[in-house]
C-alpha cells in the first residue's frame, strides 16, 4: 500500500452496461463520513464495518438470491454472475483445493431401475448436474415394454425415472430440463396428462419432438437434466 491514508473501496455500483466502479477508490476516508450514502454491494474480503453500523442500518436483506464472482487468469479478469436456487441453497462452489473432484465425471447405475439396453449409463454426474439418459417403459420386472398404449408406457417412464432419481437422493423437483420423444405427435395431449401428474407447479424447462423410432418399439421416451441439492 502506497498510500494507507486512501481508500480502495467505498462500496460498489453498477451501471446500465453491468460493470462494476468502485465508490471511493483512491479518495481520503472523511469523503464518506456523510449520511444517507446508498451502495449496491459490499466486498466482505479485507472490509470494515464500523461498530454499529449494522445495528443502525440493519441487517442485510435475506432476499437478494444473487453474488457476483471475480476472478482472474492470465490477467485477465471475468465476471459471472451465479444464481441461487428458488427453493433451497445450493452449494454452487467446491470447497478450496476440491475443485478437480467436484467437476469429476462420475457414471451412475441403476440397481433397482431397468437396466440398459446399450453402453451408457444410467446418468452421469458432474458437479451439481446430474444427466439422466433417455428413459424408455422398460418394465424392470420382465425387461419389457409395458403394455397398454401409451398412457401406460408414459407412466412406466415416469415411474423408471422416479426410481432413479430416488437413488441418488433427487425428486421431480431437481430437474431442470426435460426432453421428451414420441414416435406420434398424435400422444403429445395425452403424454401431457402423466407428465403433468409427476411434475409439481414449477415445471422444468423441456423440449417434445416427434421421431420416426425408438429403442425396443417404444413410444415415449424422456431424458432429464437435474440439479443436486
Amino acid at each position: 500500500m502506497k498510500h494507507p491514508e486512501l481508500m480502495d473501496d467505498g462500496g460498489d455500483y453498477y451501471c446500465a452496461l453491468g460493470w462494476a466502479f468502485a465508490l471511493g477508490k483512491g479518495k481520503p476516508a472523511f469523503c464518506f463520513l456523510t449520511e444517507g450514502k446508498k451502495i449496491f454491494c459490499f466486498l466482505r474480503r479485507g472490509g470494515h464495518i464500523p461498530p454499529g453500523a449494522l445495528e443502525k442500518i440493519g441487517l442485510f436483506d435475506e432476499k437478494h438470491f444473487a453474488y457476483l464472482a471475480i476472478t482472474a487468469r492470465a490477467g485477465i479478469s471475468t465476471m459471472s454472475a451465479c444464481r441461487c436456487a428458488r427453493r433451497r441453497r445450493l452449494p454452487l462452489r467446491p470447497e478450496p483445493g476440491k475443485r478437480k473432484e467436484f467437476f469429476m465425471k462420475q457414471c451412475f447405475l441403476t440397481t433397482n431401475g431397468p437396466k440398459a439396453i446399450g453402453p451408457y449409463s444410467t446418468a452421469v454426474i458432474c458437479g451439481n448436474t446430474v444427466y439422466l439418459s433417455g428413459m424408455i417403459p422398460t418394465d424392470p420386472a420382465t425387461g419389457k415394454i409395458a403394455e397398454g398404449g401409451v398412457e401406460a408406457q408414459a407412466r412406466q417412464v415416469f415411474e423408471n425415472i422416479k426410481t432413479v432419481l430416488g437413488e441418488m437422493g433427487l425428486t421431480f423437483a431437481n430437474a431442470l430440463k426435460a426432453t421428451v420423444f414420441l414416435t406420434d405427435l398424435g400422444d403429445f395431449s395425452a403424454v401431457n396428462a402423466i407428465y403433468e401428474s409427476y411434475f409439481g407447479p414449477d415445471y422444468p424447462a423441456r423440449s417434445c419432438v416427434e421421431v420416426s423410432r425408438l429403442p425396443a418399439g417404444a413410444r415415449v421416451e424422456v431424458e432429464l437434466i437435474c440439479e443436486k441439492a
